[in-house]
């Protein structure tokens, strides 16, 4: 809206660049109009800091301007320029131009104008006009002006515009002259006024009476009179489903109908099936009765007598509700029973994680002499986890890791090649045998003396002088298709519907397996080792390190012993300790105070055995894998 004082002042909400190019245009036009122009600087600074308003104002108290350069309006208006207009991405403006397309139901007009505002901002220099006709040539709409444009390339770019305006005129009026004559004219005979009701309201409502056996209709004015249709402005989101339910009730009660019958039609070439009938139960009887009346009286389906070409089975789904409880209370019982734990099978396998592939050969390896790698991988034997090799390996500065004890899985790649070489056949020369190997392709048509030495070895197999030449293998090859055959087997083994186990907390009371299918024992984590990997600490004392595999954990609650219905369990303390059986025709009660008395340091049904067994309880020396030591029987002489 128009000001007094002669412009509005600038707005500030929306596209607020957009608002600045506009108003400085109108403030220079101004100028121009009251000859403000003819007059000194200063009071031209005085008009724009007066017109700009009282935001605008504020903006340009906080500019920092020269003291002599105050009363220069260029200076001022760059300065809202600054402040304004964002800095210009020349690549990212012209992308925007030729991305132009005009849209669906927007007028040809304002697709013109948006081109030419946008390349405004592209600084096309020469090109400007050239480039803006060609953009209205590939983004029109009308294929009959895009026709037009291109049979008349040398248009110049008002003559261009002026021509698609004449086209898209031209068809609007084709249009309606065409429109006139559609259809055929009813003849109107008589005009009535009836009363029409819905949802319990009437209306008034004036029909025209025509010669015509047609159904009679609503017009759009009545339709809207009776709330039937409603004009909709906007979409909201924010509809609530039961809202929506209870304001259109009527729509959601009862059955749906069809209007009506509907004709089912078939397949020429299909066949009658008829399923055999199903057995109900006899408790089930009445309320199956009941049901297939109820749907008849609805008309859901018909009694049909007699035989029938097609006939379905007949669905009949019971409450589970029962079933599922006494599950979840199964489920319950057995998570807190010891010997369910203590027996039951191992976990699934965890989805296959592969080891990271390096550029550098020899890199990362299992054991091997050829220089000193990044990073030495073993399974963790005495050999390698003693403080002479730590030592060795800060002095040698490689990183070591071993896999889990008692779970070669985690260290597949060096696993797989002692299988290789034990299949060598050692009644020939063992020498011979790994220098043919070494020749052999195994990995993205490579052989091991090819990713190491870049060359192939001489051996007694016949080959040709060429192929011993020196050559560099591909490196982004051989490693592609590495990562390609990892995932290949990630995305085999993962297949298997198989999940990713969580991650366990410290201090979080466990049931772990010592060796792969052994009984489940209870323990407590102490800490985490790295990926899948965990120290846990037995009811004697005794740490181990394992892999997630072999730990589940346990409600944390103490498993109940007393849930076993057996008089007597037989008991294993460990691999070395003798047989002994356990009494347990107590009650109840009995059994509970011997459990809750146990210390920590004891398994809880093993705690209960009876002091007259006369066992004696010895912490056997168990070494880090999880093997007891045995010592030697000897006499007591």
């Amino acid at each position: 809206m128009a000001d007094s004082r002669g412009i509005s002042p600038i707005r500030m909400d929306g596209n607020v660049a957009e608002n600045w190019r506009i108003w400085r245009s109108r403030f220079e036009n101004y100028l121009k109009a009251t000859e403000i122009r003819k007059k000194t600087a200063e009071v031209q600074c005085a008009q724009l800091l007066h017109l700009i308003g009282k935001k605008g104002f504020k903006i340009y108290k906080t500019f920092d301007i020269k003291e002599d350069e105050k009363d220069k309006l260029e200076v001022l208006l760059n300065k809202f320029d600054a402040h304004f207009l964002p800095k210009e991405n020349l690549t990212y403006e012209r992308y925007l131009f030729m991305m132009k397309r005009q849209q669906e139901g927007q007028i040809l007009e304002d697709f013109i104008t948006e081109l030419v505002e946008q390349a405004q901002k592209c600084k096309l220099g020469d090109l400007h006009d050239g480039l803006i006709k060609c953009m209205i040539t590939c983004g029109v709409r009308n294929e009959a002006i895009r026709e037009k444009l291109l049979r008349n390339d040398s248009l110049m770019l008002e003559e261009a515009i002026e021509q698609t305006k004449i086209i898209e005129k031209s068809q609007e009026q084709s249009k309606q002259m065409g429109s006139t004559g559609e259809g055929d004219s009813l003849e109107v005979i008589g005009q009535c006024m009836l009363a029409c009701k819905k949802n319990n309201k009437k209306y008034n409502i004036d029909f025209y009476i025509v010669q015509s056996d047609t159904s009679a209709i609503l017009g759009l004015n009545s339709c809207l009179t009776m709330n039937v249709i409603k004009k909709v402005d906007s979409v909201s989101t924010n509809a609530n489903c039961k809202d929506l339910v209870k304001i259109y009730k009527d729509v959601f009660v009862g059955i749906g109908c069809l209007s009506k019958p509907y004709h089912i039609k078939l397949k020429n070439d299909a066949k009658p099936v008829a399923h055999p009938t199903r057995r109900v139960p006899l408790a089930l009887m009445p309320q199956l009765k009941n049901c297939l009346d109820q749907l008849v009286k609805q008309n859901v389906i018909e009694k049909v007598e007699g035989a029938a070409d097609w006939v379905n089975s007949l669905i009949w789904q019971k409450n589970l509700s029962f079933g599922h409880t006494c599950l979840n209370e199964l489920k319950q019982v057995i998570d807190f029973c010891y010997l369910c734990q203590k027996y039951s099978n191992s976990q699934a396998p965890e989805p296959l994680r592969s080891h990271d592939l390096h550029v550098l050969p020899w890199s990362k390896v299992a054991c091997d002499r050829h220089g000193i790698p990044l990073t030495l991988v073993t399974d963790g034997g005495p050999q390698s986890t003693s403080d002479i090799f730590k030592k060795f390996s800060k002095e040698w500065e490689f990183t070591h890791i071993f896999s889990s004890p008692t779970y070669a899985k985690s260290n597949g790649m060096a696993e797989r090649n002692v299988q290789t070489a034990k299949n060598i056949d050692e009644r020939k020369d063992i020498y011979l045998a790994l220098l043919i190997y070494r020749n052999m392709p195994i990995s993205g048509n490579y052989s091991p003396s090819q990713v190491l030495m870049s060359r192939k070895l001489r051996s007694i197999v016949p080959t040709n002088e060429i192929e011993f030449q020196p050559k560099v293998i591909d490196v982004v090859k051989y490693n592609q298709f590495l990562n390609n055959n990892q995932q290949v087997q990630e995305r085999t083994f993962d297949h298997k519907c198989i999940r990713e186990l969580s991650e366990i907390q410290n201090g979080t009371k466990v049931v772990v397996q010592l060796k792969p299918k052994g009984n489940w024992i209870p323990a407590v984590i102490v800490r985490k080792l790295k990926y899948r990997t965990y120290v846990v600490k037995t009811n004697n004392g005794s740490e181990y390190v394992r892999n997630r595999i072999f730990i589940k954990v346990v409600p944390n609650t103490k498993l109940n012993p007393c849930l076993l219905d057996s008089k007597t369990v037989k008991r294993e303390e460990n691999e070395n300790s003798k047989k002994c059986y356990i009494d347990l025709s107590v009650s109840n009660e009995t059994l509970d105070n011997d459990v809750s008395d146990n210390n920590e340091g004891q398994s809880d049904i093993e705690s209960s055995v009876s002091d007259n067994n006369n066992v004696n309880h010895v912490n056997p020396l168990v070494i880090r894998t999880g093997r007891v030591v045995k010592p030697p029987d000897r006499l007591n002489l």
